[in-house]
């Protein structure tokens, strides 16, 4: 049976059956997250459906390996879903929301996941530092030229996780942190971008090689999505130690 739990010891042993498919939800049962975060869980059929909403649009996270089949999510709790939200689905909840839902796809994306002992370590790292606060300026400008599409929240700059290359001062490479739990040892990095004027020399690789060299200290999994056309990025993070877990779509939502 569906219901809405508040119990983070059975969400986790629900979503730590898959921990890379499932690192950002596992993440934001961190009280960092919690707040912003409501859990829809089935132990009949081990799903989980996270509905996070802070200052940013809703988001769900809908997600499933192919071993078990969710079940129908009944309409007392739909009725709780937002009116429209961004979503991650894999085919099976696909199937599910489109009977009660107005779906528009944002294309095919893959779940990638590292482990330390998979790590390349061989990277030089030397020009990475971590970004703070005071450097939020400074990053919005950065992603308002280069990636401006990115869905960058300020809070997450206070878990110091952010990381970035400057050249005479000006950021020209950056990565980003989606969620961090030291707590339950996972993290999921994100708004991955270099300059326009700098690809293709590296720096991302650079970038992203001291984030996960500094997150290996606290976590044990280190998860990221990455778009399935996205070629040069899958082939900088397998580089890395990153392998494919999962796939799934990226979609606009309206309840119908």
């Amino acid at each position: 049976m569906h219901n809405f739990s508040t119990n983070k010891e059975e969400i986790y042993n629900l979503l730590s059956e898959n921990i890379f498919l499932n690192i950002y939800s596992i993440g934001d049962l961190d009280d960092f997250f919690w707040k912003s975060s409501k859990y829809l869980i089935n132990q009949h059929d081990h799903s989980v459906v996270l509905i996070y909403q802070d200052k940013t649009f809703p988001v769900v996270l809908a997600l499933n390996d192919s071993s078990i089949k969710p079940e129908f999510i009944p309409e007392k709790f739909r009725e709780q879903f937002p009116s429209q939200f961004y979503a991650h689905f894999t085919g099976d909840y696909i199937h599910i929301f489109k009977t009660w839902c107005e779906l528009k796809s944002h294309g095919l994306y893959y779940k990638m996941g590292l482990m330390k002992k998979d790590f390349n370590t061989n990277i030089d790292t030397s020009k990475a530092e971590i970004l703070t606060n005071e450097d939020y300026k400074s990053l919005q400008i950065f992603y308002d030229k280069n990636y401006p599409e990115n869905w960058f929240n300020e809070r997450m700059l206070e878990t110091n996780k952010f990381f970035a290359i400057r050249e005479n001062g000006t950021i020209i490479s950056v990565s980003g942190i989606h969620v961090y739990s030291e707590e339950y040892k996972v993290a999921a990095i994100a708004s991955i971008s270099t300059d326009k004027d700098y690809r293709g020399k590296g720096l991302a690789k650079q970038t992203i090689a001291k984030q996960c060299s500094e997150l290996f200290k606290t976590v044990d999994h280190i998860g990221l999505n990455v778009k399935s056309e996205n070629k040069n990025a899958i082939k900088c993070y397998e580089n890395l130690g990153f392998r494919i877990i999962a796939e799934y779509e990226e979609m606009n939502c309206i309840k119908s």
